[in-house]
């Protein structure tokens, strides 16, 4: 019942924002920019954020390594598409990595490795988008002159210590161990303790080999670089004179405030952000520039999402049979 009414709120809450943002500009002149839309460039921007997908895909393939697992690349594209494809319907933000895990289990059988490859993931993702906006905030304020945007930079300092502080007690193992005897003192709970120290054995793995750690999180770097320049270009299809340097400092911060769970999918807190920044913080372009830029980019983000729904509906069609195959012959190795 609770998830439903917060699912319903969220819906509501976006439903409201896009419609009073819509309804606020002239909707003549969005239609407007749309019609003048550089196509070409608009298809490049969607491939290069495929591309940063695909980059996404293979920091996950180094998280494996690191626990002597090997998928194949164009495996973990593909539950990464699925993951996106369901995290951009259902009301929990965290949906898609739930759905990546899942796949991951049943490639490989190993649902701690799975879980914990995922989370570590998600974290070294986090810590760089939320450093980066840090980094980015304390600009703006001090280049931009908003102090407006000293409370997101320290909010955004406390959640990467936070983040920090999560990534070391996860891979610490005794502290996981030690929560896993709280399941041992209620009876009906106690087949849980075995579970749990198994997963802290696979975070505690990332503690032995920060190496792979730090590696994925160069590449989340080049993910947020590549992110920023599909944004560049979505606002260059709309022949909007934006200089990239306000892409690269808005991007983290934009993606920070997304993590705020107040709507579906960022549906309307997305679009309001952009006008803000982009024709209020940086006064380059007006509100209903804008806002069609951030209609576009949310385009680009449902139609990779949509690639997603291919992936599920041909494992959904596959017979058992194939199913089999994929779980026990394909080329996964352990080391």
């Amino acid at each position: 019942m609770n998830g439903t009414l917060s699912f319903l709120l969220k819906a509501s809450i976006s439903l409201i924002l896009i419609t009073w943002l819509i309804l606020q500009e002239n909707p003549a002149r969005i239609i407007d920019s749309i019609r003048t839309v550089d196509v070409g460039l608009l298809i490049s921007a969607f491939g290069l954020y495929l591309l940063a997908i695909t980059a996404g895909a293979y920091k996950w393939g180094i998280l494996l390594s690191a626990q002597g697992i090997r998928v194949p690349l164009f495996y973990l594209l593909r539950y990464t598409f699925v993951g996106l494809f369901f995290g951009n319907f259902l009301p929990s933000n965290v949906g898609g990595d739930v759905v990546r895990a899942y796949d991951l289990a049943r490639f490989t059988e190993r649902k701690a490795v799975s879980s914990a490859s995922v989370i570590v993931d998600r974290l070294t993702g986090l810590m760089v988008f939320i450093g980066s906006a840090v980094v980015m905030g304390a600009i703006s304020v001090i280049w931009l002159g908003q102090p407006a945007l000293m409370t997101v930079t320290v909010i955004s300092a406390v959640l990467f210590v936070l983040c920090l502080t999560v990534f070391s007690v996860l891979t610490q193992k005794s502290l996981m161990r030690h929560f896993g005897r709280v399941f041992n003192l209620v009876p009906p709970l106690r087949s849980f303790e075995a579970k749990v120290w198994n997963i802290a054995d696979s975070f505690a793995v990332y503690r032995s080999r920060l190496g792979a750690v730090m590696a994925a999180a160069l590449v989340s770097f080049l993910i947020q670089g590549l992110t920023s320049v599909t944004n560049w270009m979505v606002g260059m299809s709309l022949h909007l004179d934006i200089p990239f340097v306000f892409f690269f400092v808005f991007n983290p911060i934009i993606g920070f405030i997304l993590l705020t769970p107040i709507s579906i999918n960022g549906i309307g807190l997305k679009q309001a952000v952009y006008v803000f920044f982009y024709s209020t913080v940086a006064q380059r372009v007006d509100e209903s520039q804008a806002l069609t830029m951030s209609l576009l980019m949310h385009t680009i983000i449902i139609g990779s999402g949509l690639l997603g729904s291919v992936f599920w509906l041909q494992r959904r069609n596959a017979p058992s049979s194939s199913l089999e195959v994929e779980l026990h012959e394909s080329p996964v190795s352990q080391s």
